[in-house]
């Protein structure tokens, strides 16, 4: 109920406190659904391949790769010749504890030496290229 500010008292009701069937006006009640509810879900199994495999997930711990030959690849690329040495390092460490990443210290040898090489070859480059026009200017 509303009050009424020119009387002081209480205005009545201005919605309809009857509509047919509902038993009363309810302006924020929930509609009825015309849907049925879900039916229960059976409880959760792990899918299956179509070959028939296990779980999607091993069971037991994942070998990890070797850190100094995931350090060789990130360092190929800024810093090459540290690449280089770190994938040198890998793989002795690889060869000596049978651990996984063989191929990883590998691409950060090959990388860090090509940009070894390349940086290499710039730098000759820029030195003949200074002698040459020193020996042009005199």
């Amino acid at each position: 109920m509303s009050i009424d500010q020119n009387r002081g008292r209480y205005a009545p009701n201005p919605y309809p406190t009857n509509v047919a069937g509902t038993g009363g006006y309810r302006p924020f009640a929930a509609p009825a659904t015309p849907y049925r509810q879900p039916a229960a879900t059976p409880p959760y199994q792990p899918e299956i391949g179509p070959y028939g495999q296990g779980p999607a997930y091993p069971d037991g711990p994942v070998e990890r790769t070797n850190t100094f030959a995931l350090l060789a690849v990130v360092f190929a690329f800024f810093v090459p010749p540290a690449g280089v040495v770190l994938g040198i390092i890998a793989r002795k460490q690889i060869r000596d504890h049978d651990e996984p990443g063989a191929g990883t210290a590998l691409a950060g040898i090959i990388v860090g030496g090509v940009l070894t090489a390349l940086v290499l070859i710039g730098y000759v480059i820029y030195i003949v290229s200074i002698i040459a026009a020193i020996s042009a200017a005199s």
